[in-house]
């Protein structure tokens, strides 16, 4: 799950794109977004959606079409604004309600994202990495405490500024480290692959069993995945590379002035 947006070009709207293969009158531009009339039969409609892949130089008259962040990501991006101030962004906060915002406001939407970016890096985070690759496989920010892997009711992997830790449904912590290795073993069995994992703290070489390892996928054709031997949470300043969502926000909203046309989201 995540969230995606788009800037239309203006092909359509200086008429250069190919002839569509159905009734041209059947097309509707408004409020710069191309779509067809209800009226339009099923298969007038998928006439309507194969022309548009390569109607123009713009698949599908996307000038541009951009993953803005997964669901982690995103949920990590509104809690930095909401401690650097939600006030201080309600053009962008617009967008995320009503889906889309106009291009006469991208403007105060890009100085908002400028201004987050001047700001980011007062903030602290903890990160959850492989100690030999330096990857980063979760992240959250200072003084928060969240899950990012739930196995049912049994129990969740969680990361806040005491560590990593699993807790099980009534909250009993079950492992907590910040220094820890994973040992990992892979069981087949009706043409299924399941893992076995052992978690062992450094320091104090406590030591728990779980269903779930850390993993990064090599070949998911070939189902081979890489599996991190150390790991640690360190806590650090952040930076704007720390928000994939930053400059993916930037272009969208610098395509949005450009053409005139708005940021939509999907």
């Amino acid at each position: 799950m995540g969230t995606d947006a788009y800037v239309q070009c203006n092909c359509f709207k200086e008429g250069k794109v190919k002839t569509p293969p159905f009734d041209k009158d059947l097309i509707i531009f408004e409020n710069s977004i191309l779509d067809l009339s209800q009226s339009a039969d099923d298969a007038t409609w998928r006439k309507f959606i194969k022309w548009k892949e390569d109607a123009c130089e713009h698949r599908g008259f996307h000038l541009i079409y951009e993953r803005i962040s997964n669901a982690s990501g995103s949920k990590f991006f509104w809690n930095a604004i909401k401690i650097i101030g939600i006030e201080y962004f309600p053009t962008i906060n617009s967008m995320w309600k009503d889906g889309q915002i106009q291009s006469e406001i991208a403007v105060k939407a890009l100085t908002e994202l400028k201004f987050m970016m001047s700001k980011v890096n007062k903030l602290e985070g903890n990160f959850l990495i492989d100690q030999d690759t330096k990857e980063e496989y979760y992240s959250t920010l200072a003084g928060e405490d969240e899950w990012f892997y739930s196995h049912g009711w049994e129990f969740k992997y969680r990361l806040s500024d005491k560590g990593f830790y699993i807790n099980n449904s009534e909250d009993k912590i079950l492992f907590l480290s910040s220094d820890f290795k994973q040992k990992v073993k892979t069981v087949k069995g009706l043409g299924k692959v399941k893992y076995n994992v052992k978690f062992r703290d450094v320091e104090t070489g406590l030591v728990y069993k779980s269903l779930q390892p850390f993993s990064k996928c090599i070949n998911w054709e070939r189902k081979e995945f890489y599996f991190p031997q150390k790991l640690s949470v360190i806590k650090r300043n952040l930076n704007i590379h720390d928000f994939n969502s930053i400059g993916t926000l930037e272009k969208l909203f610098k395509a949005s002035i450009i053409t005139g046309n708005p940021v939509v989201m999907k």
